[in-house]
C-alpha cells in the first residue's frame, strides 16, 4: 500500500511548484524619492531641501498597476499681530485628484477657511451654502483648529485664505491632501510639484507607509552641509620593548700548578716514599649572559576632531512684490523669514510705508511667515509707494521691499483739469492787471 495516495502526491508537487514560484519572483517594495526637473534640490543626510521656484518630482516605484495609497502634508508657520493671524496661500499646488483635504492650525481659538480659487471651487461653495462644510471652527481644549472636506477633488490651483484668532505670537499651518493613484504598466509614477507657489516651510510625503521629507528653502545658501563626521583614529598599537638575548661562550681555565702524587714503596727491610709532581690543566667552560633592550618609543595619535564653522545666515521674503489698492482700504503684507542655523530666536520685524513704521517682536523657529496689515490714507496720490521691510535677529539685519501701487479714482483725471483751467485763468487775470 502507498504511503501517499495521489491527492496527497498532487497537493505535495503543488505546493513545491508555489513555494519555488515564491523564491524566483521578486517582491517589489514601494520605494519614494524626489527628482529635480529644474532648479536645485539636495539630499542631506536623508532629507531634501529645495530651493522655492524649483520644479520637482515625487517619484514613486513599485509593482506593475500598484495601487497607492498617498498623503501629502504641507507644514509652514506664521506669525500673529494684535490676536489674529491671516494667511492667503495663493494658487496653491494640488497635483493629483485627491479624495480628501484636511486643514489645520495651532495654537489657535479659531479657525476661518475660505476657497476662492480652484477647479472644484463651486461644489465647495455649495456645501457651504448647505451647511455641510463649515468655514468656521473652534479649535479644540489644545488649541488645534481642524477643517476637514472629505469630498473629491480635481487636481489644480487653489487659493486658499486661512485667518483667525490666537493668543500665541506665532501659528502653525498644516495642509494634508489624500490621494490614491496607480502605478503604471512599468510600476512608476511621478507628482510634478512646482515650488514657487509654495510657502517657506516643509512636506512630508507618505505612500503606503514608506516617508520622505522635504524643506522649501530661500536661497541654495540655507541648504545646511552634511553632518561633519567626527573622526578619531584608532590610538597606534603600544610595541613592546624588543629583549635581545645574546650568548657569548667565555672559556675560564683554571690551571694547577701542580699535583702532588704519593707513592709508597714498601720493601722487606724499609719503606721509600717517592713524591712525583705532575703539571695538570684543568679547563672550565662558562657561559655569560648579556641581555640587551632595545626600546621602541610609543607613539600615540592624538584624536582629531572635524569641526564645521556655521554663519548664521537671514533671508527675507515679502509677498506679494506688488500690491494694488485704494485709498482708504486695507492691504496685508506676509514677510518670511529663515535663518539658519535653525534655533529659536527673537525677530523683530520693521515695516516702513510712507511715515509709518509698523513693528512686531515674536520668537520660534525658522521659517516663520507673519502677516502685517497696511492701512492705506485716504485721499492719497495715485502712483507707486515704496514699502520696506527690515528684519534684525541678533546683531544681523536683512531687509526686503515691495511695492504698493495706488489706483487713479475714477474722475480724479477731471477735477485735476478743472483745478488747472482754474488756475490758468486766475493767472491771466492777475497778469492783465
Amino acid at each position: 500500500m502507498p504511503l501517499l495516495g495521489g491527492d496527497k502526491i498532487n497537493r505535495l508537487y503543488l505546493f513545491i511548484f508555489l513555494f519555488l514560484l515564491f523564491l524566483i519572483v521578486p517582491i517589489n517594495a514601494l520605494n519614494v524619492s524626489i527628482s529635480t526637473e529644474s532648479g536645485t534640490c539636495k539630499n542631506v543626510n536623508g532629507e531634501y531641501y529645495v530651493v522655492k521656484g524649483s520644479k520637482i518630482g515625487i517619484v514613486l516605484n513599485g509593482s506593475p498597476n500598484e495601487n497607492i495609497e498617498i498623503s501629502i502634508m504641507y507644514k509652514f508657520n506664521i506669525n500673529s499681530f494684535d490676536g489674529k493671524y491671516n494667511y492667503t496661500l495663493k494658487k496653491f499646488p494640488i497635483p493629483v485628484d485627491i479624495i480628501s483635504v484636511i486643514i489645520k492650525t495651532y495654537p489657535v481659538c479659531n479657525l476661518c477657511l475660505d476657497i476662492t480659487e480652484g477647479p472644484s471651487r463651486f461644489l465647495i461653495s455649495l456645501a457651504h451654502a448647505f451647511n455641510m462644510l463649515p468655514k468656521q471652527v473652534n479649535a479644540d481644549k489644545n488649541g488645534i483648529a481642524t477643517i476637514s472636506i472629505n469630498k473629491k477633488a480635481e487636481k489644480g490651483e487653489y487659493t486658499i485664505e486661512i485667518s483667525g484668532d490666537t493668543n500665541n505670537t506665532a501659528v502653525t499651518v498644516e495642509a494634508i491632501i489624500k490621494a490614491s493613484i496607480t502605478l503604471d504598466n512599468s510600476g512608476k509614477y511621478t507628482i510634478t510639484y512646482d515650488t514657487s507657489k509654495l510657502p517657506i516651510g516643509n512636506m512630508t510625503v507618505n505612500a503606503n507607509g514608506v516617508n520622505i521629507k522635504a524643506y522649501v528653502v530661500e536661497s541654495e545658501s540655507e541648504i545646511p552641509s552634511p553632518t561633519p563626521i567626527t573622526t578619531t583614529p584608532e590610538e597606534s598599537e603600544t610595541e613592546s620593548p624588543t629583549i635581545t638575548v645574546t650568548t657569548t661562550p667565555i672559556t675560564t681555565t683554571v690551571t694547577v700548578t701542580s699535583v702532588t702524587t704519593v707513592t709508597t714503596i714498601t720493601t722487606p727491610v724499609m719503606t721509600t716514599t717517592v713524591v712525583t709532581t705532575t703539571p695538570i690543566t684543568i679547563t672550565t667552560t662558562a657561559t655569560q649572559v648579556t641581555t640587551t633592550v632595545i626600546t621602541t618609543p610609543i607613539t600615540t595619535t592624538p584624536v582629531v576632531t572635524t569641526t564645521e564653522t556655521i554663519t548664521r545666515n537671514i533671508s527675507v521674503t515679502v509677498e506679494p512684490k506688488r500690491i494694488t489698492a485704494s485709498g482708504g482700504e486695507n492691504v496685508t503684507v506676509n514677510v518670511t523669514i529663515n535663518w539658519i542655523p535653525k534655533d529659536e530666536k527673537y525677530v523683530n520685524i520693521s515695516v516702513l510705508f510712507l511715515n509709518t513704521i509698523y513693528k512686531t517682536t515674536t520668537i520660534g523657529r525658522p521659517p516663520i511667515t507673519v502677516g502685517i496689515p497696511i492701512k492705506i490714507p485716504n485721499n492719497i496720490p495715485a502712483g507707486d509707494y515704496k514699502l520696506t521691510v527690515k528684519v534684525a535677529i541678533d546683531n544681523t539685519t536683512k531687509t526686503d521691499n515691495a511695492i504698493i501701487s495706488i489706483k487713479r479714482i475714477p474722475g480724479f483725471d477731471l477735477v485735476l483739469a478743472a483745478v488747472a483751467i482754474v488756475l490758468v485763468t486766475v493767472l491771466r487775470i492777475a497778469y492783465k492787471k
